[in-house]
């Protein structure tokens, strides 16, 4: 989503219409006279994952400019990745799913329509059977909701017979790194490592992004990061050694069920370095997002001893 911010309690309407994932689009009149229409929310296999789009088509047919915004409810946990161009709040559900109240850009004039689209994400890999999902979401406009259904093409593209979805609840990886690494003397005199740490998500916890962080042994120089990260230093977790240090980084996309990537951490150390032993470096690695802390604290580790060359 383009902006968003956390809020409060967002009120949805008592009044429910069904949209089920056999009908292709759905009116939904209004008290106010605006009404407005869902397609089908049909998720495709995508680069990383799943990925598909709702298409929300309001019509003003009041003689009044509408701006009262649209509230949305995930079908599944951390799913939804953007609601049209309007300022967005987030409300968590008791079931972690995100509802979604959002401004519109602009008010819709009367007897006009306005098309927002919204776009989902899920890290389910492909079957060869149409999965749909076991709860439903929803969209509230002016006072009125209406259902609707995450419908997951078969690997093949099929969308007929689909079986009850739900993902797993909680979180499963594994994450590898070499034994041990040494620093070596580069052209400028510095020292420098590359160190592959290997992370491997084993099924389709719901997250909204994945991160690593890693914890170098004192004698370095302080800041190890990640080439394909977003990284920042004075992290708490792992916890570093006395004198060392600690960096997070956040990693591009989601940790698709089944995929493994490699993160190419740096360790570096100056030019006048100590050279030889200088202890354990620990790495660790974990989903994002509230929907994969069903076990608290379940950080994956791994960790490898660090030197530097005589």
């Amino acid at each position: 989503m383009r902006t968003l911010m956390r809020a409060g309690a967002i009120a949805l309407a008592a009044s429910s219409l069904l949209l089920t994932g056999g009908v292709a689009a759905q009116a939904a009149p209004t008290a106010a006279g605006v009404t407005f229409t869902l397609n089908r929310l049909i998720l495709s296999p995508a680069d990383h994952g799943y990925a598909g789009a709702l298409r929300v088509t309001i019509t003003n047919n009041t003689d009044q400019p509408y701006d009262d915004g649209i509230t949305v409810v995930e079908p599944l946990a951390r799913t939804v990745r953007d609601v049209g161009n309007g300022v967005c709040g987030i409300n968590t559900l008791p079931d972690r799913r995100y509802e979604v109240g959002c401004g519109l850009d602009r008010a819709i004039p009367p007897g006009a329509t306005r098309r927002v689209t919204i776009t989902f994400e899920s890290p389910a890999a492909p079957k060869p059977f149409a999965r749909q999902s076991a709860t439903s979401g929803s969209v509230s406009i002016a006072g009125v909701t209406t259902e609707f259904t995450a419908l997951f093409r078969s690997s093949t593209g099929s969308v007929s017979k689909p079986v009850a979805y739900t993902p797993a609840a909680a979180q499963s990886l594994t994450i590898a790194a070499p034994d041990a690494v040494t620093l070596t003397r580069q052209d400028d005199g510095t020292y420098s490592a590359t160190v592959p740490v290997t992370v491997t998500n084993h099924n389709d916890a719901p997250h909204g992004g994945w991160g690593s962080s890693l914890a170098e042994p004192a004698g370095l120089s302080g800041f190890p990061y990640a080439t394909d990260g977003t990284c920042g230093l004075g992290g708490t977790f792992p916890p570093a050694p006395p004198g060392g240090a600690n960096t997070g980084c956040v990693h591009e996309g989601l940790l698709t069920e089944g995929e493994t990537r490699t993160i190419n951490w740096i360790l570096s150390a100056p030019a006048d370095a100590e050279p030889g032993a200088k202890g354990t470096a620990t790495v660790a690695t974990n989903l994002t997002g509230d929907a994969a802390d069903a076990q608290p604290g379940d950080d994956y580790l791994t960790s490898f001893q660090v030197s530097i060359a005589g």
